[in-house]
């Protein structure tokens, strides 16, 4: 049995999910310990948390107001007027993503939850239930920035669904942050074969779990999307993903890389590794010379060719 939650963990984090589910080695979130300290200011994360419970709250029927109002009758937020600056950035931000899906998606309301199952070759089957079906269409806002995280998560969620229920046409669509405040919606159709995807993923993850792969959710996509779009300058655009920059640190940051590449390495562990006979045939892109590249385009290139990234 193979759980569609387990697949979706794994393509967005593999060295992640090695860790957990073969070495049960885990780097856990510290929670703050509670307290009667009141918090004085809201961290990334409590941004994050505070602003997805304001637009599920909108969604569901409330006034902002309302939604800010619940908010700090949790105890959550600074008191008074010391979150003020905070509370509006994070409200105003909100509004706008729970607007942008009033006018582009289904009402909640409308949205099911359907059971999925697909026979995979050698006998064993994927299965799991995908939440936010709205009619043919799986629809995901988040007060998030739109990465690639989500869109690896939306695909493979729409796969199962189209090769579970192939008389139906599925697509996805995941609304939330883009660049520079706006909102982006982005929205996947499913491809002409969608269990043949669904196996090259589930294939691609029996042996991820059995060694590190030279795949990163961010880096990888830089690198597909530069390929896709026949871009000079590749290494760099791929590298900028792994590394970082001063402010915004790279995926060679993560702790799980850390740990399976023994530090802070540079790109090129992941690029300079030659593909391998099993790394090759139908499904993979034998014009590109390295494991990281073939397994980027792998993952990557079906799901660029069937999505459509817009600005709202």
């Amino acid at each position: 049995m193979v759980e569609l939650d387990d697949l979706v963990r794994f393509l967005q984090h593999p060295a992640k999910e090695l860790l957990r589910r073969r070495l049960e080695v885990r780097y856990l979130e510290i929670e703050e310990d509670l307290d009667d300290d009141l918090p004085v200011e809201l961290d990334g994360l409590a941004k994050w948390r505070v602003g997805d419970r304001l637009i599920d709250a909108v969604l569901g029927g409330c006034s902002m107001d309302e939604a800010v109002a619940a908010e700090r009758a949790r105890g959550g937020l600074p008191p008074g007027e010391i979150a003020g600056a905070t509370i509006q950035e994070v409200r105003g931000t909100a509004q706008r993503i729970a607007d942008a899906a009033n006018a582009h998606l289904s009402a909640r309301s409308a949205r099911e939850a359907l059971d999925v199952r697909v026979p995979l070759p050698g006998g064993r089957t994927l299965s799991g239930t995908v939440n936010g079906v709205a009619g043919d269409r799986l629809e995901v806002v988040t007060y998030s920035t739109v990465a690639a995280k989500h869109r690896l998560a939306a695909w493979a969620r729409l796969l199962a669904l189209a090769a579970t229920y192939p008389s139906r046409t599925f697509s996805a669509a995941t609304l939330g942050r883009g660049f520079r405040g706006r909102i982006v919606i982005s929205s996947l159709g499913a491809p002409s074969d969608p269990l043949a995807e669904l196996v090259r993923l589930v294939e691609l993850m029996d042996v991820g779990l059995t060694e590190p792969l030279p795949f990163a959710a961010k880096t990888s996509e830089a690198y597909a999307a530069a390929r896709a779009r026949g871009a000079k300058n590749l290494a760099k655009l791929t590298e900028d993903k792994w590394v970082g920059s001063y402010k915004f640190p790279g995926e060679n940051a993560d702790l799980e890389h850390q740990r399976v590449h023994g530090g802070r390495v540079d790109l090129s562990v992941l690029t300079t590794p030659p593909a391998r006979e099993t790394e090759s045939g139908e499904g993979w892109d034998e014009r590109t010379p390295s494991r990281f590249g073939r397994i980027a385009l792998r993952v990557w290139a079906p799901l660029l060719a069937c999505e459509h990234l817009a600005e709202l």
